[in-house]
């Protein structure tokens, strides 16, 4: 390989560029092996890649083991870290927000934009579940990711309500009774962690949200609404009951094999724009969308 001055200089710009470009902001869900005519899943090799870099007996990875550890309570305090950050961005306005956030983000690695999600309301009981004489009430699982959890809409929706707040609404309107996991606080898929590059953390959360499922499920007899995608390819690819893995859901399929039937829907919109999640893709559920 040439050695000289140029090519070296190029060489190393090449490796910074790699480092930002792929092991700091791929995705990792493995998308890319969709459309390789050979299926091979550079996302997979981008997390093995992470984890190789994170020693064991580093900072990063006894933190993220403290973190797992008390995953419940750490998640517990995002929602009000996000209400503290909308408040000041409603008291100083959205120039100077943007001014302040682009001084101090950088240092922090954490960048704000006005548009950020605001902190999700605290799970609720169900709304009382009514049915006409001629429908039976039934059971469903309602698995709430973390991430709907944690984050609310974003200052100026339209839309003011949490994910599960409108979750557990339809379902009421369709006669389903919800059944939420216990200890939900600490419920987690581990996709968090195995996504940059700690996999011993994402599948002790893996293992012990399949064994929560499993039992508010009723070892897979009752089907589990998982509201996001992500989460939902995650506990495919590692959970090990074939019947509770086979009861698992995420939103637009539960919508249509369950829940169409049982609802009388208005258009509201003439037409609306919809982002298929690349793990729907994945899944093969992106025809529920249409």
């Amino acid at each position: 390989a040439s050695q000289t001055p140029a090519d070296l200089a190029k060489a190393e710009e090449m490796r910074k560029l790699y480092s930002y470009a792929a092991l700091d902001t791929c995705a990792a869900d493995g998308m890319c092996a969709e459309k390789c005519p050979v299926n091979i899943n550079t996302g997979r090799m981008v997390k093995e890649l992470r984890a190789q870099a994170i020693k064991p007996d580093s900072a990063e990875n006894r933190a993220a083991s403290v973190f797992q550890s008390n995953f419940g309570l750490v998640m517990g305090g995002v929602p009000a870290l996000l209400n503290a950050v909308d408040l000041f961005h409603g008291v100083v306005g959205t120039t100077a927000m943007k001014a302040i956030a682009g001084a101090v983000g950088p240092f922090v690695g954490v960048h704000w934009n006005p548009y950020i999600a605001t902190g999700a309301a605290a799970i609720k009981p169900q709304p009382a579940v009514t049915v006409p004489p001629q429908m039976e009430k039934k059971k469903v699982v309602y698995f709430a990711t973390c991430v709907s959890r944690a984050m609310g809409p974003a200052r100026g929706d339209s839309e003011t309500a949490s994910i599960h707040e409108k979750t557990m609404s339809v379902l009421a309107k369709a006669g389903y009774e919800v059944v939420l996991p216990e200890d939900l606080s600490n419920a987690c898929c581990g996709l968090i962690f195995d996504s940059r590059g700690l996999p011993a953390q994402g599948q002790e959360q893996a293992a012990k949200l399949e064994q929560t499922l499993l039992a508010a499920s009723e070892g897979g007899t009752i089907p589990v609404l998982c509201d996001t995608s992500p989460c939902l390819m995650r506990v495919k690819d590692t959970f090990k009951d074939a019947q509770l893995k086979s009861a698992m859901y995420e939103p637009t399929e539960f919508v249509v094999k369950f829940l169409l039937n049982r609802l009388k829907l208005d258009r509201k919109e003439a037409s609306i724009a919809v982002h298929v999640p690349c793990s729907s893709k994945k899944l093969k559920k992106d025809a529920y969308f249409e």
